[in-house]
């Protein structure tokens, strides 16, 4: 094994130890553990921050025109605390892939299209390989 990779490898574990749940781990991690050390530079903490915050802005638009309450749609999509919806619509949490169906539920969404957006604002690598470079298209 590389001596690149084994460093990928104890990074993964470091952050699964760290968080105890793979869904709290930042997808730029991820996308390094996976894409390797000279595609990591156009995926950087600092663009995913800002995607992040642009799909908070998505989110709370989906719940402004669905009429909901933070407490509302914490309660209709499964989340304990309303606050939660708070971080994820200022962009420092996101929604776990396991709630998508729920949330995208409770604000009257599509949910192939909700998730595809999510995945654009979470995860672009995933998004780029399955849709294109800038893809518009829904």
């Amino acid at each position: 094994m590389r001596p690149w990779r084994e460093l990928q490898i104890r990074i993964l574990k470091k952050f699964t130890c760290i968080h105890k749940n793979a869904d709290q781990i930042p997808s730029y991690v991820i996308q390094y553990l996976y894409m390797g050390d000279d595609k990591l530079a156009k995926i950087n903490k600092e663009s995913a921050a800002k995607l992040r915050k642009q799909g908070g802005a998505y989110l709370k638009k989906l719940r402004n025109s669905a009429s909901l309450t933070q407490r509302d749609l914490a309660d209709a999509s499964g989340f304990k605390y309303y606050t939660f919806i708070s971080q994820i619509e200022n962009g420092t949490g996101r929604i776990p892939p396991k709630q998508y169906e729920a949330y995208a539920k409770a604000v009257g969404a599509n949910l192939a299209e909700f998730t595809k957006d999510m995945l654009k604002f979470y995860d672009p690598y995933t998004y780029k390989c399955l849709f294109g470079p800038g893809s518009k298209k829904k």
